[in-house]
């Protein structure tokens, strides 16, 4: 009969449980990944998380009881062989205590049951951790199912039992080498963080970057800060520090009228936390959420110094309460009544992760907006800057077209046109019949033909391009040897005739050669008008094929920008379309995610209604089993008293809504 009572009294709240189950059922998936569930067959479990080489291990071995001085046997055999720095834990471990002295392990197995292995020494066990790491690295090893290591009995503190009556699952750390270890890493987090009763977020107290939101993945969940009931924030190596050791130092030092406490340190802890995340909710900063711990090997060598340091002397009894406490919370978090305070607790939760999910989808859309204000800018810009190489390069294309080299020829023609030797023609009327008065004559007009020449400029007419001529420069200043050079091959003939007269003084009366010397004057200066204009011409028609090669270049390179251009801008164009789809995806997946959580809030609301169906449900089959008229007297009474002790519980339950 006593058995009988007893496993009434066991099952006072299933009906509790199949309430929650039936409640968790109607959220979304997205809901429900949230909510602690337990593994597959629901059995609660505490994940401990966090970076690398924080203490995570050295964390769960403390809470389970071992020994301080069996701590670094243990810790160096769960190493698997690797080294110091590097990560420890190859995949999720969940420790017990062995019956005996002798190590166990039982690793999952794909197609059959996992058998647990015995393993007698040290060194064996730790190959085969050891094996286990170069599995996971082979991804030869489930990340869905933790293996199981079993501690010798001898290293655990005498009068310890079992530790926590509860499962602690060690996740591998969130600070992996390789791809292989990522993907492990990020797989076991996601199997077995969004279902626990309770994680421990562990990481160093003099590093709390890790608490922010980038800080540490924390798959499906977005932010620990959303439902901070489910954690709570464990710091590692917090009381070595130096500057934890003058604050608390200076707190006694202070005379305050009261010894270092608990509360002190958490609320410094949460002081340095606000640094790293400003916008903390008042819900995650509550005090009882946060456990600064010392443990392991520098604790143990700190309280070396407690006999002589008043300091340590102080804190030996903050450390131990503070573990106290934690363990009292990963007791009560997998107890059913914590499950079911989690799930009326949803109403809540749900609210915050509306309100954080929508305005994360607000500032993404901001974002997005701003990306395609600034795209719109850059194609605008981009699009002006095509305009105007297309604009440009049309208006070369018309100079060109204007300036062909038949065009050229005849404003050169024009050009070369005012070159005039009347002048000089005029003075040999009046030249003196010496020799040197011709040479005298000779040697000024060339130089007013070089005079002329070097002032030469296309003309101003209305058909002139002006720009195109503006760009031609033949630089006939460089040139005057060689223009000298053409006009004497002109002069050659008349003067060395007028060098070859024995006598410098002409006789008209006797001879006609005075005459005929002036008429050779005459043509030769026309020659030379006529040479001077052909070297011009040469000179100026060359420069212009120069200009006309440049902007034929000139063309070509603006073709080919334009061409880059237009491909920029069909990129830029793309890159816009793709942030329309992404504002359209966005706004489709904002109005499906208020939808589901405007659902889920709603549905929230409902959870006494879940629980009252499922007391009157389980109420009413205990009613039908009394009736049962072959069952003897004594058990239809502990029937009865088991209905007043569900009653109870009911009143336990619904007081917590």
């Amino acid at each position: 009969m006593s058995a009988h009572w007893d496993a009434l009294h066991r099952q006072r709240l299933d009906w509790a449980l199949r309430g929650h189950r039936a409640f968790l059922d109607t959220l979304s998936e997205d809901m429900r990944t949230r909510l602690s569930r337990g593994d597959e067959q629901g059995e609660a479990y505490v994940a401990v998380f966090g970076r690398t080489q924080v203490g995570k291990t050295t964390l769960l071995l403390d809470l389970m009881g071992v020994r301080g001085e069996a701590l670094a046997r243990v810790s160096q055999v769960l190493r698997g062989g690797r080294a110091q720095g590097q990560s420890a834990t190859a995949t999720a471990m969940e420790y017990r205590r062995s019956p005996d002295h002798g190590w166990r392990l039982r690793v999952p197995q794909r197609d059959h049951p996992a058998s647990e292995q015995r393993i007698d020494s040290d060194q064996a066990m730790t190959e085969a951790l050891g094996a286990l790491r170069e599995r996971m690295g082979r991804r030869d090893l489930q990340a869905d199912r933790p293996v199981s290591v079993a501690i010798p009995s001898d290293c655990f503190e005498s009068g310890v039992a079992q530790g926590p009556r509860v499962r602690l699952l060690d996740l591998p750390g969130d600070q992996p080498r390789d791809e292989v270890e990522a993907e492990h890493v990020t797989a076991t987090a996601r199997r077995y963080l969004p279902h626990a009763d309770l994680i421990l977020l562990v990481g160093r107290g003099d590093d709390l970057s890790f608490l922010r939101p980038q800080g540490l993945c924390l798959p499906d969940i977005e932010d620990w800060q959303l439902m901070p009931e489910r954690f709570r924030i464990v710091t590692t190596y917090t009381y070595t520090a130096q500057s934890v050791r003058e604050a608390a130092r200076g707190h006694l030092a202070a005379g305050k009228g009261a010894a270092l406490t608990a509360a002190f340190f958490r609320e410094r802890l949460l002081q340095e936390l606000r640094t790293f995340i400003p916008d903390l909710s008042a819900d995650a900063a509550r005090q009882h959420r946060c456990f600064p711990l010392e443990f392991g090997q520098s604790w143990a060598e700190a309280g070396e110094r407690a006999d002589h340091d008043p300091l340590w002397q102080a804190l030996v009894p903050v450390v131990s309460g503070l573990r106290r406490e934690l363990l009292a919370d990963i007791q009560a978090a997998i107890s059913p009544v914590a499950r079911l305070r989690s799930a009326i607790d949803t109403q809540a939760a749900v609210q915050r992760i509306r309100q954080a999910r929508l305005a994360g989808m607000e500032r993404e859309s901001l974002e997005l907006q701003e990306r395609l204000a600034q795209l719109l800018a850059r194609i605008d810009a981009a699009e002006a800057r095509h305009d105007d190489l297309v604009d440009t390069r049309r208006a070369l294309e018309g100079m060109l077209a204007r300036n062909e080299p038949v065009s050229i020829l005849s404003v050169l023609g024009k050009m070369t046109d005012q070159l005039d030797a009347s002048s000089a023609i005029r003075d040999v009327d009046g030249l003196g019949t010496h020799t040197r008065h011709l040479r005298e004559l000779l040697d000024e007009f060339t130089s007013d033909l070089v005079r002329q020449v070097l002032r030469l400029r296309p003309g101003q007419d209305s058909h002139l391009d002006a720009a195109f001529w503006k760009g031609v420069q033949p630089r006939l200043e460089t040139r005057i040897p060689a223009l000298r050079s053409a006009l004497d091959d002109t002069q050659q003939p008349l003067r060395e005739r007028l060098s070859g007269y024995r006598l410098a003084e002409y006789f008209p009366r006797l001879s006609n050669d005075f005459a005929n010397d002036c008429r050779q004057m005459i043509d030769t200066m026309r020659s030379g008008v006529a040479a001077a204009a052909r070297f011009a011409r040469e000179a100026w028609a060359a420069q212009a094929e120069l200009r006309r090669q440049a902007l034929h270049h000139e063309c070509e390179q603006l073709q080919a920008d334009e061409v880059r251009l237009r491909l920029a801008v069909e990129q830029l164009r793309d890159e816009r379309q793709e942030i329309d789809s992404a504002l359209a995806a966005l706004s489709t997946r904002r109005a499906a995610a208020s939808r589901t959580l405007d659902e889920d809030l709603e549905r929230s609301r409902q959870i006494r209604a879940f629980l009252l169906t499922a007391y009157a449900q389980e109420l009413q089959q205990r009613r039908e089993m009394l009736r049962t008229p072959e069952r003897p007297a004594p058990e239809k009474l502990l029937e009865l008293l088991a209905m007043i002790d569900l009653s109870s519980a009911r009143r336990q339950v619904l007081l917590s809504i």
